[in-house]
């Protein structure tokens, strides 16, 4: 049993106070053995790329202002003075009512500013009709428009794949300052180990995880070095693990580091330099018997011996610890906890890496839920807003409409002819005016159905029915 199990943060937060930085440095390359490293510096262009003005089309270089009016039943007639190539500085010189016959990426020669394509031209001798008008500017690259002269091309960190080589070659690089690749030994441990390609006798397996490992180390832009099977036996695995540190610098091995009788690494760990093993037992499945010892400076990573446990430690925990090797300081736990490794661009694209932790499921869940309880308080509002303005409408029509009926009410005091006799009305007493206005707060409180018909129209649909419509 292990004696005190720490959790995937724990682990990382150990391995970041124990981890003291020293940097490998850099190294210079020729660029065709550039591929995969990391730029320890800068790369500043010396040149404008392109270095001169160029032609993007096979035309005409002209001046923009000699095919103003060109038309196609109504060309421009100018003089052919040359011809200017790719590869070549212009010969030719352009001049007021003159061109020269040019081809794509060709420079552009003196006094042109404008590219006429050939489609738009008709050639006659020494003259060439032009039959569309260009501007200044039009169908010529600029010089410098891909790269400016003292830009920064690529930052340091960056990982060179083959786009970024491109860019290298661009400027006229032959050769790239980059981190030396880290050297990593690599041994897997066991009895029941066998190199694969070597006859599988009863009770052996193929050693799986050394190559597995060596690969995903390599992959991290880092110089694997596979240290062969180690038996369980103290003497021999002492030895191993000495040759790895003075060569190497981090050490990976597979087994041997369970709670067995032969599974005696952490015990050799612990005397071969201080502090010694730092974690021993993660609360991880699966993964759980990993150890991570600190030996004079250098880290050893103990992986299970199950391919898939030792990958996923590997992916946790080594693999960000690379980091160091290049800039100096081990990944900030608090930001690696939440799986981003921006600084890991191998092969030209960015990485992300999840690490899987209880705590960081629950931060993710936690802010999600906030988010969606935000969207629905502010909808909600938004609910209420819309509902109050439609209601408000409503309260105002109906007021409005008992407004006036109260109005003409009010203004009774004309007369009317009822059977031959004339009639003074009487002006609505306080308690007649009082009860019209309780009826228009129940209706605002109360609004009619959408079938309702409005006295308005009430009063059209009878003159309607009066008129015979």
């Amino acid at each position: 049993m292990f004696r005190k199990l720490v959790s995937v943060d724990e682990a990382k937060r150990v391995l970041a106070r124990s981890f003291t930085p020293r940097p490998v440095g850099p190294e210079v390359v020729a660029l065709s053995e550039a591929y995969g490293r990391v730029l320890a510096d800068d790369v500043v262009s010396s040149y404008d790329i392109p270095p001169f003005n160029r032609s993007t089309v096979d035309g005409y270089a002209v001046k923009a202002s000699d095919t103003f009016g060109a038309e196609e039943n109504r060309p421009v007639t100018l003089r052919l003075t040359g011809r200017v190539n790719v590869g070549e500085a212009p010969k030719a010189r352009v001049q007021k009512g003159t061109l020269a016959e040019i081809v794509t990426g060709a420079p552009i020669p003196r006094s042109a500013d404008a590219v006429v394509m050939i489609e738009y031209t008709e050639r006659k001798g020494d003259s060439v009709l032009v039959r569309q008008a260009v501007s200044h500017g039009e169908n010529v690259m600029k010089a410098g428009s891909d790269i400016r002269k003292g830009e920064i091309v690529l930052k340091k960190g960056t990982t060179l794949s083959p786009y970024e080589i491109g860019a290298l070659a661009a400027v006229g690089s032959v050769k790239a300052n980059v981190y030396k690749r880290p050297i990593v030994a690599i041994f897997s441990t066991g009895a029941e180990v066998i190199e694969p390609g070597k006859p599988l006798t009863p009770g052996k397996i193929f050693d799986i995880n050394a190559h597995a490992l060596s690969a995903a180390v390599e992959e991290c832009g880092c110089e694997p070095r596979n240290m062969g099977i180690v038996q369980d036996e103290p003497s021999q695995m002492t030895t191993a693990l000495q040759e790895a540190l003075k060569t190497a610098d981090l050490v990976i091995t597979s087994g041997g580091v369970s709670v067995g009788p032969t599974d005696i690494i952490p015990k050799v760990l612990n005397t071969l330099g201080k502090p010694g093993v730092v974690v021993y037992g993660i609360a991880i499945r699966p993964g759980k018997p990993t150890a991570i010892a600190l030996v004079n400076g250098k880290p050893v990573f103990s992986l299970p011996g199950h391919p898939a446990s030792s990958l996923m430690i590997f992916h946790l925990f080594v693999r960000p610890s690379y980091r160091h090797y290049y800039f100096g300081d081990y990944y900030a736990v608090g930001y690696e906890g939440l799986g981003f490794h921006p600084w890991f661009q191998y092969h030209g694209h960015q990485g992300f890496d999840p690490v899987g932790s209880s705590m960081e499921l629950a931060i993710w869940i936690t802010v999600s839920f906030l988010f969606g309880a935000a969207c629905s308080v502010f909808a909600g509002f938004i609910g209420m807003y819309v509902s109050i303005r439609a209601n408000i409408r409503v309260a105002t029509a109906a007021l409005e409409s008992l407004n006036r009926a109260l109005q003409i009410a009010l203004r009774a005091g004309g007369t009317s002819q009822r059977a031959g006799r004339t009639e003074k009305f009487r002006r609505p007493s306080a308690a007649a005016r009082l009860a019209v206005w309780a009826i228009a707060g129940m209706v605002v409180s109360n609004p009619a159905p959408k079938n309702t018909i409005s006295l308005d129209g009430e009063r059209r649909a009878s003159s309607r029915a009066s008129s015979g419509e």
